[in-house]
């Protein structure tokens, strides 16, 4: 496909802006979004967020430096591959 000067948008894909965050959420924060029965703080920095249709997700508060190693983010990435199906968000 080139360029057409008489029609000069045509096919046109820059300037869409970002992609939609809902793009990427994990299947369980997505399929119940505005649909959360109750949460509860098991400990400080610990929820458990319980969905109307009994989905579960617990949600962990954790603190880094604001420059990190590569190794660190893939021992993060282990842990999320371990224990949260590989989502993790920052």
């Amino acid at each position: 496909m080139g360029y057409d000067p008489a029609n000069p948008m045509e096919g046109r894909i820059t300037d869409l802006g970002p992609r939609s965050y809902t793009e990427m959420l994990p299947p369980v924060i997505a399929a119940n979004k505005g649909k959360w029965d109750y949460h509860e703080i098991l400990a400080p920095g610990i929820l458990l967020h319980v969905g109307e249709s009994g989905d579960k997700c617990y949600t962990v508060r954790v603190g880094s430096p604001r420059l990190v190693s590569i190794e660190y983010v893939r021992e993060l990435c282990d842990i999320a591959d371990k224990y949260c199906e590989g989502y993790l968000r920052f």
